[in-house]
């Protein structure tokens, strides 16, 4: 049942979440686009509140949680009998609608890449897409530090045993599949997706969309007849603003060497501008400490 409601009562409990949220998406079927869909709209309700709150969904809860959100009296009856934890009831509309839960996404071998630098729900909404798709293994590509090199802000980058250890925190509890890890470290190499023909689907963001379209051709001229099925999920707005990003390229070749510069505005939630924002409030601080000891 697709209830318009239920994104509030997520955003409800993200509200008394100080550490971690766990939610599971009931009557839902794991592995359809409606159920990536729900992913979606989870997160992004979970980002007005925090953007990166570790919310994990789940099958079963393996420990006992602090507060439990019911979203009827029902419900809550259930679940007190359940937890010895306290029940809080954010009540929904019984709003129905029709949605199809037919398709099925899911595939044995299932890639996704990225930087995941300071974990946040656009990275959480890829990883879970992953989660629910793959049913016998994993492939995760994380960029390498020296990829990120022409990053803004690279001095908040978090390392890559960093990054990846977010990452395998994350995984370990939204699903039991195994997971591989693999390093980017050089643009010119093909990632394992191109060059693994096992690997049968890869989740990407309509942003990377087009870099997924040339993985594929690198798999073709790589000998792979094997098709790669792209699995698609929507991308998460930054509630706080509007950051615009400078990114440069360049190519070469035997006679020649471009460079381009592109400067755009995005409303996507992204790592760069949550870098951005701890610069901007590093700089607030010391402008603070420096009023004060003028003071003095």
């Amino acid at each position: 049942r697709k209830q318009r409601e239920w994104p509030l009562a997520v955003k409800y409990a993200a509200k008394y979440t100080e550490q971690t949220l766990y939610f599971k998406l009931l009557g839902v079927k794991r592995g359809t686009s409606w159920s990536l869909e729900c992913l979606r709209l989870a997160y992004s309700a979970i980002c007005e509140i925090n953007a990166e709150l570790d919310a994990v969904p789940i099958e079963e809860m393996r420990e006992r949680p602090d507060i439990v959100i019911a979203t009827s009296e029902n419900e809550a009856k259930k679940l007190g009998k359940q937890f010895s934890s306290q029940i809080k009831v954010f009540e929904l509309k019984d709003e129905e609608q029709r949605f199809d839960d037919t398709d099925d996404l899911q595939g044995p071998r299932v890639a996704v890449g990225g930087t995941f630098d300071r974990l946040h729900a656009g990275h959480r909404l890829l990883l879970a897409a992953t989660a629910f798709t793959a049913t016998e293994r994993i492939y995760i590509g994380i960029a390498g530090d020296a990829l990120l090199k022409n990053k803004e802000h690279k001095h908040l980058l978090q390392s890559f045993d960093e990054r990846v250890q977010a990452v395998l925190n994350f995984m370990h509890r939204a699903t039991a599949v195994p997971i591989e890890i693999s390093a980017l470290l050089d643009p010119r190499k093909p990632p394992k997706a191109a060059t693994d023909a096992s690997i049968d689907r890869l989740v990407v963001s309509h942003e990377t969309l087009p870099g997924a379209e040339k993985l594929a051709t690198m798999r073709r001229q790589n000998g792979i007849v094997e098709p790669l099925h792209f699995i698609t999920v929507g991308l998460i707005d930054d509630p706080l603003s509007s950051y615009t990003t400078t990114s440069s390229s360049s190519s070469s070749s035997d006679n020649n060497n471009n460079n381009s510069t592109t400067t755009h505005q995005t409303n996507k939630l992204s790592s760069t501008a949550i870098r951005a924002r701890l610069v901007e409030k590093m700089q607030h601080e010391e402008e603070e400490k420096r009023r004060e000891r003028e003071g003095k």
